[in-house]
């Protein structure tokens, strides 16, 4: 997942820094690259709670982009956390795709 740190606020809602992992729920939407080489590309927003927190990379978009299209609603598991470095991150646990 990349863009986590454009929602920094939505994550801290969710954890607090130093604290161990905290699972979450997130939902996989449609959407667009919003910046950089790829940018207005197609791509899968991250939701947690209703807003977003980040997207798929546009190789793991491309990947899970028939289950998002055709299933619509993906909820999948994942967990945030935090490092000094680069702030709050999330790290899906993606459900298998063929």
């Amino acid at each position: 997942m990349t863009r986590e740190e454009d929602h920094q606020d939505v994550l801290a809602a969710h954890h607090r820094a130093g604290a161990a992992a905290t699972p979450v729920t997130v939902e996989l939407w449609p959407s667009t690259v919003t910046r950089g080489k790829y940018r207005g590309d197609y791509a899968v927003e991250v939701r947690l709670d209703g807003r977003r927190v980040g997207e798929l990379t546009a190789a793991m978009s491309a990947r899970y982009r028939h289950l998002v299209d055709v299933v619509g609603l993906v909820r999948c598991r994942g967990v945030v956390t935090h490092d000094g470095r680069r702030g709050f991150q999330v790290d899906l646990k993606l459900p298998d795709v063929v």
